[in-house]
């Protein structure tokens, strides 16, 4: 071979090394990367050509206690179809967990793999794009139908779709489960007859549903059913008896709210912070309304039933237009605050089988005017509208409104609650009589004109009254956000910074 013919030849076979050692390299990061990249194509071999741009590096993953993955994180929003992995690193994908689809971008279509089993109620959280859901045929826990997720049964709706709108559930379930309908952006929703359950945060955040009717059918509501929901109506069906922890809170639009008599509980923050809300009813057969159940309403009518037996700490705090309450006959108890920062309450009326009233009953009601009790009570009395125990040795209220100037404790009285004479605007001297035993914390808080103290006793005596108490570990005084600075005692004046 001549000098000419070799040098094309040599430079041939340096380009064959070089393609060779590119093609080594390619196979090495490829391998090396991520087992399951091969995994994810032998595993979707049904699925359309489409499906199988879902690219395994997108996602992040949990090990399982037992071996098997769950889906922890998904990473890529532009693909509108997500096609979910069977396997990685060799091992099965059986799990979605929560957030691991937060505001999914332009994501439209979830398709659930073979191998999931388990996700999690939150697992598609505020996806406000999804319109359906598509399960592999081999996949034996999930079924679809109309692109809303089921269980195998089909007695079970586990996620609708937020981009939906007028769904029907149909007949067979009997359950629909925690945040199914979460975000959903539909108006309307008609739940069947037969449906047994309605889950956790089922209808949270469904801004734009305008009412919902419950079936007699169903018999349990979980908490925060409908947590910022837009409902503007709800009717309550006759199997439900208890109404759980924020079933109606921050309802933004619900105006009025009727609970039939088969409910007999209603839990803690239950009807609450709704801010239109304007008529509360409570049916007869009610029994117990527990520790903040109607808090930071706007009702201005309120309905109590015959039947109700409980009301809780806290339950009508802050419901600021609520301007008269009558309690019926049969309340037994009455808790701590139960009517407190109600600011346009004038009147409250007290039955006589009232037995218990915790203190701050009426605190900072700042337009409070008249306290009327039974004359059959044997537990409590009204004294010129101050609210006293029946032997008035226990002071609970003195109205925030009440026109005296001043005012002169009964001398039989050993107690003055906490918060009894909060907000006042005209009361400018009070004389306790020196039977005074003990004085609870913020007696006097806001009472911008009450600064005069009277004290029928000497200074001694008044020190060894209790005037002190430890509100979550902090020591507080009845002086307290109060204006009060000298007590005038029987034998001098006493600087109330000494005590």
């Amino acid at each position: 071979m001549s000098k000419k013919g070799f040098l094309p030849f040599f430079v041939l076979l340096l380009i064959l090394a070089s393609c060779n050692k590119t093609e080594n390299k390619n196979k090495i990061s490829s391998s090396s990367s991520l087992s399951s990249s091969s995994s994810i194509e032998e595993s979707s071999s049904s699925l359309s050509s489409s499906e199988l741009q879902t690219n395994i590096r997108d996602f992040e993953f949990e090990l399982n206690e037992d071996d098997t993955y769950s889906i922890k994180k998904y990473n890529n929003y532009q693909p509108k179809r997500v096609v979910l992995p069977d396997e990685f690193n060799n091992k099965p994908v059986t799990g979605i967990l929560g957030s691991a689809f937060v505001s999914s971008g332009g994501i439209e279509t979830i398709v659930i793999s073979k191998n999931i089993k388990t996700i999690s109620s939150d697992a598609f959280m505020s996806c406000l794009t999804i319109t359906n859901f598509e399960v592999a045929n081999d996949n034996e826990f999930f079924k679809v139908e109309d692109g809303i997720l089921y269980n195998n049964t089909m007695d079970s709706l586990l996620f609708c779709p937020t981009k939906r709108d007028n769904i029907e559930v149909a007949n067979t379930i009997k359950k629909i489960g925690d945040g199914a309908f979460k975000y959903y952006r539909g108006k309307k929703v008609i739940l069947n007859e037969g449906l047994l359950e309605i889950g956790s945060s089922a209808f949270a955040n469904t801004s734009f549903l305008e009412n919902i009717t419950i079936p007699n059918s169903v018999i349990t509501i979980k908490d925060s059913a409908f947590y910022l929901s837009g409902i503007q109506s709800v009717t309550i069906g006759t199997g439900i008896d208890r109404l759980q922890s924020q079933t109606f809170m921050n309802c933004t639009n619900l105006v009025n709210l009727t609970i039939p008599g088969n409910v007999k509980v209603i839990e803690n923050n239950a009807i609450r912070n709704n801010l239109k809300l304007q008529t509360l009813v409570f049916e007869d057969g009610v029994e117990t309304l527990e520790n903040g159940a109607c808090t930071d309403n706007t009702i201005t009518s309120l309905t109590l039933p015959s039947s109700l037996r409980t009301i809780g700490d806290n339950v009508f705090i802050r419901n600021r237009n609520l301007e008269q309450v009558s309690i019926p006959e049969g309340v037994i108890s009455i808790g701590n605050g139960a009517f407190s920062y109600c600011e346009v309450l004038e009147k409250i009326s007290i039955p006589s089988t009232v037995q218990t009233i915790g203190y701050s009953l009426l605190a900072y009601d700042k337009n409070l005017r008249t306290i009327e009790v039974s004359n059959d009570s044997t537990y409590f009395k009204s004294v010129d509208n101050v609210l006293y125990s029946y032997d008035l040795t226990r002071l609970l209220v003195f109205p925030a409104y009440n026109t005296s100037t001043e005012y002169v404790v009964n001398e039989n009285t050993t107690t003055i609650d906490r918060e009894a004479f909060t907000y006042l605007v005209r009361l400018t001297k009070l004389t306790i009589p020196s039977s005074i035993e003990f004085i609870g914390a913020h007696a006097f808080s806001a009472s911008i004109t009450l600064t005069s103290l009277v004290y029928l006793g000497n200074q001694d005596d008044f020190k060894n009254i209790t005037y002190k108490e430890t509100i979550d570990e902090i020591e507080i005084t009845c002086f307290e956000a109060g204006y009060i600075s000298v007590i005038k005692c029987q034998d001098g004046d006493l600087n109330v910074s000494t005590l």
